[in-house]
This record gives structure tokens, sequence and C-alpha cells, in this order.
């Protein structure tokens, strides 16, 4: 099977990016896994019931997918994209831009190499109480992420990890781990390469 790599980006109100990526072992052309990730990403989007769109304010938009077809040695080859335009829905203001919504992955098998993590982008201010989600919108994140990892499994596409460099317990560089389960962090985490990058503004 190949292993491609499923993107999920926007913009914050700013004008500054976000993304948030996943890797994917599946048996299925290119085009089908886009089609598969962009339909299961819009629907942890905006789905009535559990949709993200709740937690993020309107200037946050989701406006892309891509997905990436990766050669044994994981590096991009084949990639193709889908445009949407999807806004948030909150009332408030966005939380800074190195704030995130930490999504653990965990394997069938227990320790660190058996695990992933995704980085969902800051949230609405009114989402968060004391730099934690509320239990409600934590269970939210967790609800949407699973409704769509669900979706990808049972399309044939299964959300992997894979090492990036050896070690004792994991000797065989690339080696593959799939995913089975995803759980959302409370504690809002930082990502500080969302702004590292940016040239100082001097007042």
């Amino acid at each position: 099977m190949t292993i491609f790599r499923a993107v999920a980006s926007g913009v914050f109100a700013s004008g500054e990016t976000w993304s948030w990526r996943q890797h994917l072992q599946s048996s299925s052309p290119l085009a089908n896994v886009l089609s598969d990730w962009g339909t299961q990403v819009s629907s942890a989007w905006t789905n009535g019931a559990h949709g993200l769109e709740t937690l993020y304010p309107t200037g946050t938009v989701l406006n892309r997918v891509t997905v990436a077809e990766l050669s044994p040695l994981m590096r991009e080859g084949a990639k193709q994209e889908t445009v949407l335009a999807l806004p948030g829905t909150g009332a408030g203001d966005s939380l800074p831009e190195q704030v995130c919504i930490l999504v653990s992955l965990r394997g069938s098998d227990v320790g660190a190499k058996n695990r992933g993590k995704n980085h969902l982008p800051a949230p609405d201010e009114t989402a968060a109480t004391g730099g934690d989600l509320g239990v409600t919108n934590g269970t939210r994140v967790t609800t949407a992420m699973t409704a769509l990892y669900s979706g990808m499994r049972t399309a044939g596409h299964l959300p992997v990890v894979y090492n990036t460099a050896t070690n004792p317990h994991d000797p065989v560089l690339f080696t593959v781990k799939v995913m089975v389960d995803q759980f959302a962090d409370r504690i809002l985490r930082s990502q500080r390469r969302r702004t590292k990058g940016r040239k100082a503004i001097y007042t």
C-alpha cells in the first residue's frame, strides 16, 4: 500500500496560515484519497452536532485540503488539492496564533513510538477558561476527530505515523504504525513554529 500525506490548512484573521497533517496508508488512487479526506475534514468542521467551526472565530477559515503521494523514503511525489471556504462561527476573537488544540493519536501498542499528534489551530477565546477547553468543548473536538478518522478508516485509508529517526526500540527507519484511537487534550498547548518564522515588528 502507498503512504499519503494529507493536510488541512487555513488562515487566521491576520492572514497568517495554519495547518495540520496526517499520514495515511491506502491502496486507493490519489484522487480518491483526496476526495475522502476533503469530505471527512469538511464534515468534521461543519457537522451540526459536533462541528469544530463553533470553536473558531469567523476570521479563522478552513480553506484547503491537500494530499500528496509519498515515495518509500517519504518524499512527496504527485499532489492534488481541493479549495474550501469554511469560516468559523464563534462570536469571539481568536486566542494567540501560537496556541493550539492538541489531538493525541494512539496505536494498538503502548509507548511513545506508537503515538502521533495533530495541532489544530488556536480557538475562539470564549472556548477556553483559564487555559483549558471546557469539558463540552473538549468532547466536541474528540467527537469530531473520531468521526473524521473513522470515516477515513471505513474508506480504506488508515491513519499512520512513522519514525524519522531510529532507536533501539524502533530500529528500522520509516516503520509504519497504524493509529487506532484519538483524544483531544483539554489543556491548550503552544506551537511556536506558527510564529517563530515571522520577522520582528518594532515600535
